[in-house]
């Protein structure tokens, strides 16, 4: 089955810059965009974009991510991209973590 994006501006997986999250309405399923390997990466379907979820600030990695996983460095005890504190949300792609604007 293939699956198609509705796209809401002129903005496509090829012309994104930087940490983006993409979600597909038809599909339903969001994905992270990796700017450095640009390839997208599925991480939840969701009913809507606006759907939330907490997280807590951890102080260390956890223990069995798998790729998907996203998670808040608190940036001082752990700090897995060097960026350095506030708190700052993080994305595992099963190799890697990567730093998510989350602005």
């Amino acid at each position: 089955m293939i699956q198609r994006w509705v796209q809401d501006s002129d903005l496509t997986i090829d012309n994104t810059v930087g940490n983006r999250f993409l979600h597909n309405r038809s599909t339903r399923k969001t994905f992270f965009n990796n700017p450095n390997d640009d390839i997208t990466y599925p991480v939840m379907t969701a009913r809507k974009f606006s759907d939330v979820f907490n997280l807590p600030i951890l102080t260390s990695p956890p223990s069995s991510p798998v790729a998907g996983t996203f998670a808040i460095a608190d940036g001082v005890n752990w700090d897995p991209v060097s960026y350095g504190a506030p708190a700052y949300v993080t994305f595992w792609d099963g190799e890697y973590w990567y730093y998510v604007d989350a602005q």
